[in-house]
């Protein structure tokens, strides 16, 4: 079956603009009141509750939150990024901050901060940070299931480098059919 559009909904235009300030706001009387809906606060409550269980617009806001969310394939490719983050690509041959090197190689979006700060009318310095590898790694290796060592677990303490490259070996061999 073809997936519908937002188009194919065909909410009224009030509808719409209801659905589009719920979503901002999550408030069905306020949604009443931005969109434009006519009553006293009673009569919009009511309205707004009648919208929430309206099923074009449930269907409406479900494709809006699907565009709007990022998967949990793109969080874990994002965090990836960021863990590869490296100065080396934001530095040129000449020891000088270069987006536009990073840029080409594609890693922007380890990029945390960019300052610029004048400080003669011929010298500006620049100033880069990084999304921190390490908490990367951390939150990935969660993501993965890399801390769930009984062991660590029973004694209250956290894994040794040992236990976490031995328990993702362990889920490697098992991804790939083997066992541990």
């Amino acid at each position: 079956m073809p997936r519908r559009t937002r188009k194919d909904l065909e909410l009224t235009s009030l509808q719409k603009a209801w659905a589009d300030s719920y979503l901002e706001n999550g408030s069905p009387l306020q949604a009443c009141i931005d969109a434009g809906y006519q009553g006293n606060r009673k009569t919009l409550s009511v309205i707004g509750n009648e919208n929430r269980k309206h099923p074009k617009i449930i269907e409406y806001i479900k494709q809006a939150h699907e565009i709007r969310i990022m998967p949990p394939e793109e969080v874990v490719a994002l965090l990836s990024e960021q863990a590869r983050g490296n100065i080396d690509f934001f530095i040129n041959d000449q020891d000088e901050i270069d987006l536009d090197k990073a840029r080409a190689a594609g890693a922007m979006r380890a990029l945390k901060k960019y300052k610029t700060k004048t400080v003669t009318t011929e010298r500006v310095e620049r100033a880069i940070e990084l999304h921190d590898p390490q908490a990367a790694l951390d939150k990935l290796a969660k993501i993965h299931g890399l801390y769930k060592l009984p062991e660590a677990e029973a004694q209250g303490d956290d894994p040794t480098a040992e236990e976490v490259a031995a328990a993702a070996a362990a889920l490697e061999a098992q991804r790939q059919g083997g066992k541990p």
